[in-house]
């Protein structure tokens, strides 16, 4: 038996308060399951994507008591990610601010603010980990990427790495439905162009009414069958 936390970033609070947070409720979470005497006896997988995938990294700063890691699309620090991020809204000049970013996140989450998913990586140094990610994602890029520090990482042995060249920010997402995403993300731009971003709330309610979730969210397969025999090797 094993019990598979999924870190995604989705929850029903009003605000995510801040990147480094996602660690913490992940901690949470464990401290949960480690003290529950029914889910204390299985096995213990991560798997998360984007700020799950920091989130399940950066967590083993504080708990090494896990028996695999899958990361998608992670990256290792908030605040790097919160520049680039910035960089894709205001500019190469958002850099200037990057002191002032880090003093941000040291007032709101303490010592918090310091982890990162590289130590928590080489904290628990025995852990399997899976690293995917892909060459041409657009929200997280390579530069930030967990996957491209391996060589800093203690006991590379037990890390496993997939780099993939054109499967965006969801490697996990089939062809079609990465295409259908571009496609419905280009309608969307038209739209916004169309009413001077400020699009009308009955257009909004149609164009995501008139979307093919099934397609939109399909899976790849081979991707998924790769993810789990990863954990099978492990049980």
């Amino acid at each position: 038996m094993l019990t598979i936390i999924l870190a995604l970033g989705k929850s029903d609070g009003e605000n995510l308060v801040g990147l480094t947070q996602s660690s913490l409720d992940l901690k949470a979470a464990l401290d949960f399951v480690n003290s529950d005497e029914e889910l204390n006896k299985y096995k213990l997988f991560l798997y998360g994507q984007n700020l799950g995938g920091y989130a399940v990294t950066a967590v083993l700063n504080y708990e090494t008591n896990i028996d695999g890691v899958v990361s998608i699309s992670g990256f290792s620090t908030a605040k790097d990610m919160l520049i680039e991020y910035g960089k894709k809204l205001y500019g190469n000049y958002i850099s200037l601010l990057s002191p002032y970013v880090h003093i941000y996140e040291r007032i709101k989450f303490g010592d918090s603010a310091y982890l990162d998913g590289i130590r928590g990586i080489n904290n628990a140094s025995s852990v399997p980990i899976l690293l995917l990610h892909s060459q041409d994602d657009d929200i997280i890029s390579l530069d930030n990427s967990l996957i491209m520090d391996t060589n800093i990482m203690l006991n590379p042995a037990r890390l496993k790495t997939v780099l993939y060249k054109d499967k965006s920010n969801d490697v996990v997402k089939s062809y079609d439905s990465i295409s259908y995403s571009k496609e419905l993300g280009q309608e969307y731009n038209e739209l916004l162009s169309q009413y001077d971003n400020n699009i009308p709330e009955d257009v909004l309610s149609s164009f995501y009414s008139n979307q093919d979730i099934t397609k939109l969210y399909s899976l790849d397969y081979d991707v998924m069958n790769s993810i789990l025999d990863f954990y099978n090797e492990l049980v």
